[in-house]
Protein backbone atom coordinates (compact mmCIF):
# COMPACT_ATOMS: atom_id res chain seq x y z
CA UNK A 1 0.00 0.00 0.00
CA UNK A 2 1.12 3.49 -0.82
CA UNK A 3 -0.21 6.98 0.31
CA UNK A 4 -0.38 9.43 -1.91
CA UNK A 5 -0.83 13.36 0.01
CA UNK A 6 -2.32 15.39 -3.02
CA UNK A 7 -2.86 18.80 -2.51
CA UNK A 8 -3.81 21.77 -4.38
CA UNK A 9 -1.21 23.67 -7.16
CA UNK A 10 -1.32 24.89 -10.41
CA UNK A 11 -1.45 23.86 -12.88
CA UNK A 12 -2.15 20.53 -11.36
CA UNK A 13 -2.23 18.91 -8.39
CA UNK A 14 0.98 17.79 -6.45
CA UNK A 15 1.94 15.41 -3.93
CA UNK A 16 4.21 16.82 -0.54
CA UNK A 17 3.56 16.52 2.78
CA UNK A 18 1.63 19.58 3.76
CA UNK A 19 2.33 22.84 5.87
CA UNK A 20 5.99 21.35 5.78
CA UNK A 21 9.58 22.42 3.70
CA UNK A 22 8.69 19.17 1.68
CA UNK A 23 9.57 19.78 -1.95
CA UNK A 24 6.30 18.91 -3.96
CA UNK A 25 6.58 16.43 -7.06
CA UNK A 26 4.04 16.69 -9.78
CA UNK A 27 1.08 14.09 -9.15
CA UNK A 28 1.17 13.50 -13.21
CA UNK A 29 5.24 12.29 -12.49
CA UNK A 30 4.40 10.01 -9.69
CA UNK A 31 1.63 8.53 -11.22
CA UNK A 32 3.91 7.75 -14.27
CA UNK A 33 6.58 6.21 -12.11
CA UNK A 34 3.54 4.28 -10.61
CA UNK A 35 2.30 2.55 -13.99
CA UNK A 36 6.24 1.58 -14.89
CA UNK A 37 7.35 0.50 -11.77
CA UNK A 38 4.31 -1.43 -9.36
CA UNK A 39 4.71 -4.72 -11.24
CA UNK A 40 8.16 -5.11 -11.48
CA UNK A 41 8.72 -7.07 -7.99
CA UNK A 42 5.41 -8.79 -8.00
CA UNK A 43 2.53 -8.83 -10.07
CA UNK A 44 -0.40 -8.65 -7.23
CA UNK A 45 -2.05 -5.49 -6.56
CA UNK A 46 -0.88 -2.65 -5.58
CA UNK A 47 -3.31 -0.44 -3.37
CA UNK A 48 -2.97 3.26 -3.53
CA UNK A 49 -4.49 5.41 -0.44
CA UNK A 50 -5.34 8.86 -1.34
CA UNK A 51 -5.41 11.65 0.86
CA UNK A 52 -6.59 14.27 -0.71
CA UNK A 53 -6.61 17.85 0.58
CA UNK A 54 -8.14 19.79 -3.19
CA UNK A 55 -10.68 21.65 -4.17
CA UNK A 56 -13.33 20.06 -6.53
CA UNK A 57 -12.05 20.77 -9.60
CA UNK A 58 -8.60 19.63 -8.38
CA UNK A 59 -10.20 16.70 -7.47
CA UNK A 60 -11.52 16.19 -10.67
CA UNK A 61 -7.98 16.76 -12.19
CA UNK A 62 -6.68 13.88 -9.85
CA UNK A 63 -8.77 11.52 -11.61
CA UNK A 64 -8.36 12.36 -15.08
CA UNK A 65 -5.08 12.33 -14.42
CA UNK A 66 -5.45 8.73 -12.53
CA UNK A 67 -7.83 7.08 -15.63
CA UNK A 68 -5.17 8.98 -17.88
CA UNK A 69 -1.87 6.99 -17.29
CA UNK A 70 -3.37 4.15 -15.15
CA UNK A 71 -6.08 3.09 -17.72
CA UNK A 72 -6.70 -0.26 -17.77
CA UNK A 73 -4.58 -0.97 -14.62
CA UNK A 74 -7.60 0.53 -12.33
CA UNK A 75 -10.03 -1.56 -10.96
CA UNK A 76 -13.18 0.34 -10.17
CA UNK A 77 -16.55 -0.92 -8.15
CA UNK A 78 -19.60 -0.29 -10.37
CA UNK A 79 -22.60 1.49 -8.29
CA UNK A 80 -24.97 -1.45 -8.73
CA UNK A 81 -22.19 -4.47 -8.04
CA UNK A 82 -23.69 -7.20 -6.20
CA UNK A 83 -20.94 -8.70 -4.84
CA UNK A 84 -20.17 -10.04 -1.42
CA UNK A 85 -16.69 -10.50 -1.28
CA UNK A 86 -13.23 -8.43 -2.50
CA UNK A 87 -11.71 -10.43 -5.76
CA UNK A 88 -8.53 -12.66 -4.66
CA UNK A 89 -4.85 -11.05 -4.84
CA UNK A 90 -4.77 -14.07 -7.31
CA UNK A 91 -8.04 -12.49 -9.81
CA UNK A 92 -6.49 -8.86 -9.07
CA UNK A 93 -3.01 -9.62 -10.50
CA UNK A 94 -1.92 -6.19 -11.97
CA UNK A 95 -4.65 -4.10 -11.29
CA UNK A 96 -4.64 -0.83 -9.07
CA UNK A 97 -7.30 -0.07 -6.09
CA UNK A 98 -7.49 3.22 -5.01
CA UNK A 99 -8.38 3.50 -1.31
CA UNK A 100 -10.28 6.58 -0.01
CA UNK A 101 -13.43 8.73 0.47
CA UNK A 102 -16.26 7.49 -1.88
CA UNK A 103 -19.58 9.58 -1.96
CA UNK A 104 -22.95 7.40 -2.30
CA UNK A 105 -24.65 6.36 -5.71
CA UNK A 106 -27.81 8.25 -5.18
CA UNK A 107 -25.71 11.14 -4.14
CA UNK A 108 -25.64 13.90 -7.27
CA UNK A 109 -24.26 16.44 -5.45
CA UNK A 110 -20.90 17.27 -4.52
CA UNK A 111 -21.52 18.45 -1.28
CA UNK A 112 -23.72 15.93 1.22
CA UNK A 113 -24.61 15.76 4.68
CA UNK A 114 -25.13 12.20 5.93
CA UNK A 115 -26.49 11.03 8.63
CA UNK A 116 -24.88 8.70 11.03
CA UNK A 117 -26.03 5.47 9.46
CA UNK A 118 -24.47 6.63 5.96
CA UNK A 119 -21.31 8.21 7.16
CA UNK A 120 -19.05 6.99 4.99
CA UNK A 121 -15.39 8.55 5.85
CA UNK A 122 -13.50 8.30 8.79
CA UNK A 123 -11.03 10.28 9.86
CA UNK A 124 -7.83 9.44 9.39
CA UNK A 125 -4.57 10.48 11.02
CA UNK A 126 -4.79 13.78 13.10
CA UNK A 127 -2.32 15.32 10.00
CA UNK A 128 -3.35 13.82 7.44
CA UNK A 129 -7.20 14.71 7.44
CA UNK A 130 -8.48 14.10 3.66
CA UNK A 131 -11.40 16.10 3.56
CA UNK A 132 -12.56 18.82 6.35
CA UNK A 133 -15.12 18.27 8.41
CA UNK A 134 -17.51 21.09 8.89
CA UNK A 135 -19.75 21.83 11.83
CA UNK A 136 -22.27 24.09 11.82
CA UNK A 137 -22.53 25.73 15.13
CA UNK A 138 -25.82 27.31 14.28
CA UNK A 139 -27.91 24.02 13.38
CA UNK A 140 -29.58 22.15 16.62
CA UNK A 141 -27.23 19.04 15.91
CA UNK A 142 -23.56 19.06 14.29
CA UNK A 143 -23.66 18.14 10.35
CA UNK A 144 -21.08 16.53 8.70
CA UNK A 145 -20.65 18.29 4.78
CA UNK A 146 -17.79 16.44 3.21
CA UNK A 147 -16.85 17.76 -0.43
CA UNK A 148 -15.99 14.78 -3.14
CA UNK A 149 -15.57 15.03 -6.36
CA UNK A 150 -18.33 12.35 -8.14
CA UNK A 151 -15.40 11.70 -10.59
CA UNK A 152 -13.19 10.88 -8.06
CA UNK A 153 -15.19 9.25 -6.05
CA UNK A 154 -16.16 6.61 -8.83
CA UNK A 155 -12.30 5.21 -8.84
CA UNK A 156 -12.20 4.53 -5.08
CA UNK A 157 -12.44 0.40 -5.04
CA UNK A 158 -11.94 0.69 -1.08
CA UNK A 159 -14.00 2.92 0.16
CA UNK A 160 -13.28 4.29 3.99
CA UNK A 161 -15.78 3.66 6.71
CA UNK A 162 -15.96 4.67 10.50
CA UNK A 163 -16.86 2.05 13.50
CA UNK A 164 -18.92 3.43 15.58
CA UNK A 165 -20.55 0.24 16.90
CA UNK A 166 -18.39 -3.33 15.90
CA UNK A 167 -21.83 -5.06 15.59
CA UNK A 168 -23.89 -2.83 13.45
CA UNK A 169 -20.55 -2.40 11.33
CA UNK A 170 -20.79 -5.99 10.49
CA UNK A 171 -24.48 -5.59 9.44
CA UNK A 172 -23.91 -2.00 7.31
CA UNK A 173 -20.33 -2.47 5.90
CA UNK A 174 -20.10 -3.13 2.03
CA UNK A 175 -18.03 -5.91 1.27
CA UNK A 176 -15.08 -3.22 0.14
CA UNK A 177 -15.16 -1.67 3.47
CA UNK A 178 -11.43 -0.51 4.71
CA UNK A 179 -12.04 0.25 8.93
CA UNK A 180 -9.17 2.49 9.18
CA UNK A 181 -8.76 4.00 12.84
CA UNK A 182 -6.33 4.41 15.97
CA UNK A 183 -4.01 1.81 17.32
CA UNK A 184 -6.40 2.51 20.80
CA UNK A 185 -9.39 1.49 19.20
CA UNK A 186 -9.04 -2.35 18.84
CA UNK A 187 -10.14 -3.64 22.11
CA UNK A 188 -7.96 -6.44 24.43
CA UNK A 189 -8.79 -9.97 23.71
CA UNK A 190 -10.53 -10.18 26.66
CA UNK A 191 -12.84 -7.76 25.67
CA UNK A 192 -16.86 -8.80 24.52
CA UNK A 193 -15.89 -7.03 21.23
CA UNK A 194 -12.76 -8.47 20.39
CA UNK A 195 -14.13 -11.77 18.28
CA UNK A 196 -16.04 -9.19 16.55
CA UNK A 197 -13.53 -7.39 15.06
CA UNK A 198 -11.47 -10.69 13.98
CA UNK A 199 -14.72 -11.39 12.28
CA UNK A 200 -14.52 -7.85 10.68
CA UNK A 201 -11.13 -8.64 9.84
CA UNK A 202 -11.90 -12.17 8.26
CA UNK A 203 -14.61 -10.16 5.81
CA UNK A 204 -13.36 -6.82 5.09
CA UNK A 205 -10.09 -4.94 5.37
CA UNK A 206 -8.47 -3.00 8.48
CA UNK A 207 -6.18 -0.49 9.08
CA UNK A 208 -4.09 0.61 11.95
CA UNK A 209 -1.96 3.55 12.27
CA UNK A 210 -0.44 5.21 15.26
CA UNK A 211 -1.84 6.82 18.28
CA UNK A 212 -2.03 10.56 17.76
CA UNK A 213 0.38 11.21 20.55
CA UNK A 214 3.06 9.40 19.54
CA UNK A 215 4.74 12.57 18.47
CA UNK A 216 8.44 10.61 18.54
CA UNK A 217 7.70 8.92 15.62
CA UNK A 218 7.87 5.59 17.82
CA UNK A 219 6.06 2.54 16.40
CA UNK A 220 2.90 0.51 17.84
CA UNK A 221 4.13 -3.56 17.84
CA UNK A 222 2.48 -4.50 14.63
CA UNK A 223 2.26 -8.17 16.05
CA UNK A 224 -0.92 -7.24 18.11
CA UNK A 225 -3.07 -6.44 15.41
CA UNK A 226 -1.40 -9.04 13.08
CA UNK A 227 -2.85 -11.69 16.02
CA UNK A 228 -6.64 -9.80 15.39
CA UNK A 229 -6.12 -10.18 11.27
CA UNK A 230 -5.92 -6.90 10.93
CA UNK A 231 -3.98 -6.66 6.98
CA UNK A 232 -2.76 -3.20 7.56
CA UNK A 233 -0.48 -1.71 10.47
CA UNK A 234 1.17 1.63 9.78
CA UNK A 235 4.33 2.34 10.73
CA UNK A 236 6.90 5.28 11.60
CA UNK A 237 10.01 3.90 9.24
CA UNK A 238 12.18 7.01 10.48
CA UNK A 239 13.50 4.72 13.06
CA UNK A 240 15.31 0.81 12.57
CA UNK A 241 13.21 -0.36 15.45
CA UNK A 242 11.37 -3.97 16.10
CA UNK A 243 8.97 -3.02 14.71
CA UNK A 244 9.86 -2.68 11.37
CA UNK A 245 12.27 -5.37 11.37
CA UNK A 246 9.24 -7.41 11.95
CA UNK A 247 7.54 -5.92 9.06
CA UNK A 248 10.47 -6.63 6.98
CA UNK A 249 10.32 -10.09 8.43
CA UNK A 250 6.94 -10.98 8.08
CA UNK A 251 6.61 -9.85 4.62
CA UNK A 252 9.58 -11.57 3.21
CA UNK A 253 8.07 -14.78 3.83
CA UNK A 254 6.50 -14.70 0.50
CA UNK A 255 8.89 -13.81 -1.95
CA UNK A 256 8.31 -10.32 -0.44
CA UNK A 257 5.05 -9.69 -2.96
CA UNK A 258 3.73 -7.74 -0.56
CA UNK A 259 0.97 -10.56 0.45
CA UNK A 260 1.06 -13.36 3.18
CA UNK A 261 -1.96 -15.83 3.83
CA UNK A 262 -3.05 -15.64 7.33
CA UNK A 263 -3.04 -18.32 9.53
CA UNK A 264 -5.86 -20.66 9.19
CA UNK A 265 -6.91 -20.19 13.08
CA UNK A 266 -7.47 -16.75 11.68
CA UNK A 267 -9.33 -17.55 8.43
CA UNK A 268 -11.73 -19.92 10.84
CA UNK A 269 -14.77 -18.57 12.39
CA UNK A 270 -15.08 -19.00 16.53
CA UNK A 271 -11.84 -19.81 16.68
CA UNK A 272 -11.76 -18.29 20.86
CA UNK A 273 -14.12 -20.80 21.96
CA UNK A 274 -12.13 -24.02 20.45
CA UNK A 275 -9.82 -25.69 22.51
CA UNK A 276 -6.43 -25.21 21.58
CA UNK A 277 -5.26 -28.45 20.86
CA UNK A 278 -7.68 -28.81 18.20
CA UNK A 279 -5.52 -26.11 16.17
CA UNK A 280 -2.34 -25.80 18.11
CA UNK A 281 0.33 -28.19 16.83
CA UNK A 282 4.05 -28.41 18.91
CA UNK A 283 7.19 -26.79 17.24
CA UNK A 284 10.68 -27.36 18.26
CA UNK A 285 13.09 -24.90 16.41
CA UNK A 286 16.86 -25.72 17.07
CA UNK A 287 19.49 -22.90 15.92
CA UNK A 288 23.12 -23.39 16.01
CA UNK A 289 25.10 -21.04 16.05
CA UNK A 290 28.23 -20.99 13.14
CA UNK A 291 30.14 -17.73 13.74
CA UNK A 292 30.01 -14.02 13.44
CA UNK A 293 31.69 -11.19 11.46
CA UNK A 294 32.48 -7.97 11.09
CA UNK A 295 30.43 -6.61 14.50
CA UNK A 296 29.83 -2.99 15.21
CA UNK A 297 31.26 -1.40 18.24
CA UNK A 298 30.52 1.98 19.74
CA UNK A 299 32.68 4.98 18.39
CA UNK A 300 33.78 5.93 21.67
CA UNK A 301 34.89 2.50 22.93
CA UNK A 302 38.16 1.25 21.89
CA UNK A 303 37.94 -1.99 24.39
CA UNK A 304 37.96 -5.35 22.28
CA UNK A 305 34.20 -6.62 22.26
CA UNK A 306 32.66 -9.65 23.96
CA UNK A 307 30.50 -11.02 21.54
CA UNK A 308 26.93 -12.94 22.17
CA UNK A 309 24.42 -13.73 20.03
CA UNK A 310 20.42 -12.69 21.11
CA UNK A 311 17.18 -14.90 19.50
CA UNK A 312 14.62 -14.21 20.08
CA UNK A 313 10.85 -15.87 19.10
CA UNK A 314 7.99 -13.30 18.05
CA UNK A 315 4.28 -14.34 18.34
CA UNK A 316 1.53 -14.99 20.83
CA UNK A 317 2.87 -14.30 24.11
CA UNK A 318 2.63 -18.08 24.67
CA UNK A 319 5.03 -18.66 21.77
CA UNK A 320 7.38 -15.44 22.29
CA UNK A 321 10.93 -16.44 24.00
CA UNK A 322 13.70 -15.88 23.98
CA UNK A 323 17.77 -16.88 24.01
CA UNK A 324 21.13 -15.92 24.34
CA UNK A 325 24.71 -17.84 23.65
CA UNK A 326 27.48 -17.08 26.23
CA UNK A 327 29.78 -14.37 25.51
CA UNK A 328 33.38 -14.86 24.66
CA UNK A 329 35.96 -12.61 26.09
CA UNK A 330 37.96 -10.54 24.04
CA UNK A 331 36.58 -12.39 21.20
CA UNK A 332 35.85 -9.30 18.89
CA UNK A 333 38.06 -7.43 17.16
CA UNK A 334 39.83 -4.16 17.59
Amino acid sequence: MLEMDIWDNSPEPVITHGHTLVNPIRLRDVTKTIDQYAFVTSNYPVILSLEVHCSLKNQRKIAEILREILGEKLYTVKNDDQSSFLPSPEELKRKILLKGFKIPAWVKESVWTPNEKEFLCAQSDPDHASHKIVQDKKADKSEKQISIARELSDLIALPIYAIRDIKQALIDHPYNAVANFSENKLPDVTHPTYESYLTYARQRLIRIYPFGLRTDSSNLNPLRFWQAGVQTVSLNVQHADLSNDLNDALFKLNGNCGYILKPAVLREGSFLHKKVQNWSKRTILRIQIISAQYLPRPKADNDIIDPYVLLQVHGLDCDSTGCRTNYIKNNGKK
